[in-house]
């Protein structure tokens, strides 16, 4: 499926902001003074304002409170706002869902809208699989809660979240932290600050974070072949022993150029690479009467011949070993380019231009089930036998003299019988995304003592595209999966089969006054 379209966006108003204007703030900072709260300059107005002239709902956190409050990730930011709530979605690539005032924003599927729009230095990231990062190096971070179209477009009704990384300051430095704790958790943060060489200064930073998963799969250790897709993540592993784990490397870069005192660039670079697995997904039961009760007979022997356990939770707590054998470490990799130019043309006349590239990259399996994958025996062909056999001749095959039920059954076995051995999944999935943008955004502000105007133009171009991998089905029902082996262990071999696959293209101008 092809979607492409063009959209033309102009947005204007007018408002004079003066400084009695009523709003609500709600600032969290480390004050410097004993006596005073420290003034927290915010760009929720596509400006620098102090935060209690901003007339609008928005929370304003520094990076000591959010180091003091351990958020290293979008996903941490749940109720740290008011009326903000942040929840990973299932399915093993653990996008965040975020729910402001009551507005869910999700938005996964290609070219579709969000209601929370998240914003990197100014750059809106489109899709939200792009929206899973750590936090190195944050200056601030806002969350605007309430519609936020005039400045930040349509897919802002609910509300945005806006980071800001810090710019060089081109102060010679080495920073560097660790923390441990059980499971293994281990966050090491290094930062490098260069000393300012003519009108170049730069800072260099690199997170390691890692958390072994508290969920066992029973099921560790089953290969998948996924090299018939031509795509770079389609590749030969295996299910891990621990589900739930987090391995991610952040990298970032910023570059600052700034050869006068009213002209600056300052590039920066961003690249987290997520190696991590899902959540573990348990096993309750299954209806044994599907089908009058021959599907269900079909599933009863598949489950009996697996060794299969169901999890049983009257007081809904967490399981501590599932079987997950089809899911596999995810391939999740966020990269950003950005180029922020300022000129300061007066004291209050500034333009800026922000250009940008992002790309987001994820393959992850999740097992629906909470088997997959299970092996397909003799047992399970018999009952898979006469099921098909009933379906094709109805009521009338139980009418029929044994003998001859005996020869239809022989004449269905063998389809099912060549099956046996091979591994079968009820229901599971293998999603991938591959999101890429390209915007630039030139932006005038005038501030004066009676007047403030922000103006600008944004042009933004994306293209998306999401499923299975390359030429393989994104989630399988009763899949078969052959076990070829030619490899050691034996391997399943992912067979290449009807993707599923939608392609988004979409084109953005837009202006806007305020």
């Amino acid at each position: 499926m092809a979607i492409r379209f063009r959209s033309y966006l102009l947005v204007s108003t007018a408002a004079v902001i003066a400084s009695g204007a009523s709003g609500s703030a709600y600032a969290q900072a480390t004050g410097e003074s004993s006596i005073g709260l420290e003034e927290i300059v915010v760009t929720a107005q596509k400006r620098e304002q102090s935060l209690q002239d901003v007339p609008i709902a928005v929370t304003a956190v520094t990076e000591d409170t959010l180091e003091a409050n351990r958020i290293f990730t979008v996903n941490d930011l749940s109720s740290f706002a008011p009326g903000l709530t942040v929840a990973p979605s299932a399915g093993g690539i653990s996008t965040p869902a975020f729910t402001i005032r009551g507005q869910q924003s999700f938005g996964v599927v290609a070219g579709s809208d969000k209601q929370v729009s998240i914003y990197i230095d100014g750059v809106y990231v489109s899709s939200p699989r792009g929206s899973i990062f750590q936090l190195p190096d944050i200056q601030r971070l806002e969350v605007l809660r309430g519609p936020q179209g005039t400045l930040f477009g349509r897919n802002a009704t609910a509300g945005a979240v806006s980071v800001t990384t810090r710019d060089p300051s081109g102060d010679v430095g080495f920073k560097l932290k660790g923390t441990y704790g059980n499971l293994n958790a281990t966050r090491i943060q290094a930062t490098l600050d260069t000393p300012q060489v003519g009108p170049f200064s730069a800072y260099f930073s690199f997170v390691h974070d890692y958390r072994r998963g508290d969920i066992k799969n029973a099921t560790s250790g089953m290969v998948w072949d996924r090299t018939l897709s031509p795509t770079s993540f389609a590749t030969r592993n295996s299910s891990p022993r621990n589900l739930g784990t987090v391995d991610n490397n952040s990298y970032f870069a910023a570059v600052k150029f700034e050869p006068t005192n009213n002209f600056r660039m300052v590039y920066k670079f961003d690249l987290n690479d997520d190696k991590g697995t899902p959540e573990g997904t348990a096993f309750i039961g299954y209806d044994a009467g599907l089908g009058g009760g021959l599907a269900g007979n079909v599933l009863t022997a598949l489950y009996a011949s697996n060794n299969v356990f169901a999890y049983d939770a009257p007081n809904a707590r967490r399981p501590d070993e599932v079987q997950n054998g089809w899911v596999t470490p995810r391939y999740q990799k966020v990269l950003g380019h950005s180029l922020t130019a300022t000129w300061d043309v007066s004291n209050q006349i500034t333009v800026k231009n922000i250009a940008a590239y992002r790309k987001a990259t994820v393959f992850a399996t999740s097992a629906i089930d909470g088997l997959s994958s299970l092996t397909y025996t003799q047992e399970a062909a018999a009952a898979q036998t006469f099921l098909s056999a009933v379906g094709f001749f109805g009521a009338d095959f139980f009418t029929f003299p044994a003998a001859q039920q005996a020869a239809i059954l022989q004449q269905f076995a063998p389809t099912f019988d060549a099956l046996v051995g091979n591994r079968i999944n009820i229901v599971a999935s293998g999603a991938s995304s591959i999101a890429k943008q390209w915007s630039d955004e030139l932006q005038v502000n005038y501030s004066s003592d009676r007047l403030n105007i922000t103006a600008g133009a944004l042009w933004f171009h994306s293209k998306d595209e999401a499923g299975g991998p390359e030429f393989m089905e994104n989630t399988t029902a009763f899949d078969f999966t052959p076990t070829c082996s030619c490899f050691f262990p034996a391997t399943g071999v992912v067979p290449l089969q009807n993707e599923g696959r939608y392609f988004n293209k979409a084109t953005s101008l837009a202006a806007y006054a305020q």
